[in-house]
């Protein structure tokens, strides 16, 4: 085999090998796809009010990065084709270092750390998932704390108590387009789900977000 035939074969063999394992971020990502989600708490290793900005993207990568701006600045890190999003609110002395200064997106965020320190320590705000493109019931494959899941009946997730209709609070999944309803769980969840196409239809939850209940 010549040295530029041997090059090219090479070059597949490692495309093939990276398509087939994927970066190391998606291989972090993977496991999160049948972990726990529980309201309040979190998505398996991903806690709420404790895992650190900078050490998921470490673990998992920025993903497709949307800075928020509203009434509270935040990250929003989207993955698995928008199926997965993380938030992380600018609060504290991150948003006392930051303030008047651009907040970066992508590979940019290491120098929002290297301005402003503290942002480098935000946590973990919001976890939602979703149904994949179509209704299927795509990248997230684990159930809630009480055995619900994504695709389930929306009265399966009465497993989850009381629920209230307070107003909305900054969570993750929010750009995307949105199912009409939504269902709060005083545990710390909202529950999106369609209105029915027909008389009978049986109701689904489309989509499940976390956060921490004030």
């Amino acid at each position: 085999m010549t040295h530029r035939r041997f090059a090219r074969a090479a070059a597949g063999l490692a495309a093939f090998w990276s398509a087939a394992c994927g970066s190391p971020f998606e291989r972090a990502l993977a496991p999160l796809a049948t972990e726990t989600l529980t309201p309040g708490v979190g998505l398996g290793p991903v806690r709420l009010g404790k895992t650190p900005f900078a050490a998921f993207l470490k673990v998992y990568g920025p993903g497709v990065t949307t800075v928020i701006q509203s009434d509270d600045a935040a990250y929003e890190m989207t993955y698995a084709g928008g199926e997965l999003s993380v938030l992380f609110i600018v609060d504290g002395e991150c948003k006392t270092q930051s303030a008047g200064k651009r907040l970066e997106s992508g590979g940019l965020i290491e120098q929002l750390f290297t301005r402003a320190p503290a942002c480098r320590d935000i946590t973990a705000a919001s976890v939602s998932v979703r149904l994949a493109k179509g209704g299927s019931r795509g990248w997230y494959r684990g159930k809630t704390d009480k055995g619900v899941a994504l695709g389930d009946p929306v009265t399966a997730a009465s497993a989850h108590g009381a629920t209230r209709n307070a107003p909305g609070v900054l969570v993750a999944g929010m750009r995307q387009s949105e199912p009409t309803e939504r269902i709060e769980y005083v545990s710390g969840m909202y529950l999106f789900h369609s209105l029915p196409k027909a008389s009978g239809d049986t109701l689904v939850i489309e989509k499940l977000t976390i956060f921490r209940p004030e």
